[in-house]
This record gives C-alpha cells, structure tokens and sequence, in this order.
C-alpha cells in the first residue's frame, strides 16, 4: 500500500493567497519531497490565515483526515509555515504521532531522536519569536503613518467623511460628509446599534 501525504501549506493573508506565489512555490517543495520518497499525495491542503492561531480551516481539516487514519505522512514546507506557535506545534506533533503517522519538512529534516525533538523545538520557538517581531514592526510602521497623516495600509481611499490626497497620501475631512460621521458617532455612543444606525 502506498504511503499516503498530505501537503500543508499556508501564508498570512488573503491578497498572499490571490498571488499565490508563496503557496505554489511551497506546494512545490513538498510534492518534490513526497516524489523522492515514492510517497502518494493524496490531498494538498491551503491556508490563508496567522500561523499564531490553531484554529484555521486547513489544519482543521487536516486533525481530521489524521483522527480517521486518513494520513501516513504530513508534509510542510518549513515549520513556520505550519504554526508560528510552539505550543501549537507540539499539539500537532502529538495529533500526528497519536496517529501513527509523522511529519516531514520539505526544507528541514529532524531526526527522530531527543536532540531531533529538541532542534524542532528550537525552530518552534524561533517562528514565535519571528511573529512578535512582525507584529511589532506592522504595529509601528502604522502609528508611524498615524502620526504622519497618512492613510494606515490596508484601509483603502474611500472613507466616507474624508478626502484623500494621493499626492502627498494624506487625508483631509470632507465638509459634507463629516455632519454625517458626526451624528453617526454621537447616536452610537448614545447606544444606537449598528444595525439601526445602518
């Protein structure tokens, strides 16, 4: 009987995904491993979302296939990319050795020894500490922007109440409109819901 894989891959954000650059080049990389290894690859499973958080649709589709004994061998392309939580990690090295199954690297190999175990580890820890440097320079580079009366990534030009310069990327309220934000923000604090105020 074949060994039956599945190939996890996963990127932060949606746009990432659109691209699909990252995710094809990861896939890659595993379909490459599982071929070297005469391996069957039985499911490629996609992720767009924080490696911080367990919960993804992907990784819950993959606990399953391992919980019916669906898998003989998980592959990632680097430990980052399946968790940038380390105890995240050992939950799911756990539910993969629970299993009877075991997980590979397509950039990384780890022995099967106390050392191995160890250095996984180390790489673990390594992602999470990677993902609080992230957040803390998307979090100053923000404020940065903040301060400077530039728009913050990922809003967009079209906010209702303001105006935007793309000259010099700053925004500016918009006379008209701001009567209306006003009242908006005074009826929500009054306790109107959103739906109301919609």
């Amino acid at each position: 009987m074949p060994v039956r894989c599945v190939i996890y891959s996963r990127v932060s954000t949606d746009a990432q995904e659109r691209d699909g650059t990252s995710l094809d080049t990861q896939e890659r990389g595993c379909v490459e491993l599982a071929a070297s290894r005469g391996w069957s690859v039985v499911r490629c499973i996609r992720d767009a979302a924080s490696g911080f958080h367990l919960e993804r649709e992907g990784v819950e589709t993959l606990r399953g296939m391992l919980r019916r004994g669906e898998v003989d061998v998980v592959i990632a392309y680097a430990v980052d990319r399946l968790s940038r939580n380390q105890n995240h990690i050992g939950v799911l090295i756990d539910e993969v050795e629970q299993a009877g199954a075991r997980l590979e690297f397509a950039t990384e190999r780890f022995e099967d020894t106390a050392v191995g175990r160890f250095i996984l580890a180390a790489r673990a820890f390594i992602a999470e500490v990677e993902r609080e440097k992230i957040v803390e320079r998307t979090t100053r580079g923000k404020a940065e922007r903040a301060r400077s009366g530039r728009l913050p990534q990922g809003t967009g030009r079209g906010i209702f109440g303001y105006h935007y310069d793309q000259e010099s990327g700053t925004r500016s309220i918009e006379a008209g409109q701001s009567r209306v934000v006003v009242r908006l923000f005074e009826d929500f604090v009054a306790g109107r819901s959103c739906n109301r105020l919609a």
